[in-house]
């Protein structure tokens, strides 16, 4: 009798383990693998933070040795509700983005209810993510973009016919950065050195003022993007996570790091409490 009550206990605990290994590897048969080339054929364009003291913002930075881009050589995203102050590096820029016409974001977030403006705008209350990530492809073709995408078209882009791919999941997991792939006729440019600006045609050598910096700052080197997180993992994070010079990271508070020309003067600028940035030059 004890023999055979033996016999039935580890033959349930072999069921039970072989349920368990079995569970495992469901589990992994339905991650969903990204192919590399895929992830290699995208980079960073630009990065924002959303804040609600841009002026404020800009000031810090002009301070700390940066050359911010006029106003008045930047117009709002009109229909958008929204307008950025912009600071160009030789490889990407960076956005502070803010609400300029509340009435029109709303407008704008009604005509598009998948997208994140309003979410975004209210990052203070609602947990959410203030950074944006823009992605560019080096070869353009937004049916090979390795996660699920919402288009999003407004006045303000070049041409009727293009739009932005924003992340789907940028709405529902908004703890995590806001993400979006731009297309061609917007991606920022990118330039080796100093002196390949010349590169810029002369009718507007005005502009390459402005990727010179008196702190010395040329080229983003590295990102971490640091997060709460609130939701599970999205298809974008593995995406991000691969890209060269990008990492998104789980922590008690919302800030990012970015790092310039490898961090060669040894410097760190930390705009805290104020603003999530830490520069390190």
């Amino acid at each position: 009798m004890k023999k055979s009550i033996l016999i039935i206990l580890l033959t349930c605990i072999a069921i039970v383990s072989c349920d368990s290994k079995k569970q495992v590897k469901t589990e992994k048969e339905t991650k969903v693998e990204i192919a590399p080339e895929l992830i290699k054929n995208l980079k960073v364009d630009h990065f924002n933070l959303w804040t609600k003291k841009p002026e404020e913002f800009k000031k810090k930075l002009v301070k700390a040795g940066f050359t911010v881009i006029p106003d008045s050589l930047r117009p709002p995203h009109v229909g958008q509700g929204t307008q950025g102050k912009y600071i160009n590096f030789l490889n990407m820029y960076f956005e502070i983005i803010s609400v300029y016409d509340e009435e029109e974001l709303m407008a704008n977030q009604k005509q598009n209810p998948l997208l994140d403006f309003e979410t975004r705008k209210n990052y203070e209350k609602n947990g959410a993510s203030p950074f944006s990530i823009s992605l560019q492809m080096k070869a353009y073709d937004a049916s090979k973009i390795p996660f699920e995408t919402v288009k999003y078209h407004q006045s303000w882009m070049s041409s009727d016919s293009v739009n932005i791919e924003s992340a789907k999941s940028s709405k529902t997991n908004f703890s995590e950065p806001s993400v979006f792939v731009v297309y061609p006729e917007i991606s920022s440019d990118d330039f080796a050195t100093i002196e390949d600006l010349v590169k810029i045609p002369e009718e507007y050598a005005m502009w390459r003022e402005f990727f010179k910096h008196s702190n010395g700052a040329k080229r983003v080197t590295n990102m971490k993007v640091h997060m709460v997180r609130k939701h599970e993992v999205s298809d974008v994070i593995p995406v991000l996570n691969g890209i060269e010079g990008l990492q998104i990271i789980d922590d008690t508070s919302h800030f990012i790091e970015v790092d310039f020309d490898h961090k060669i003067q040894n410097i760190k600028l930390d705009f805290r409490p104020d603003f999530p940035v830490i520069i390190n030059l």
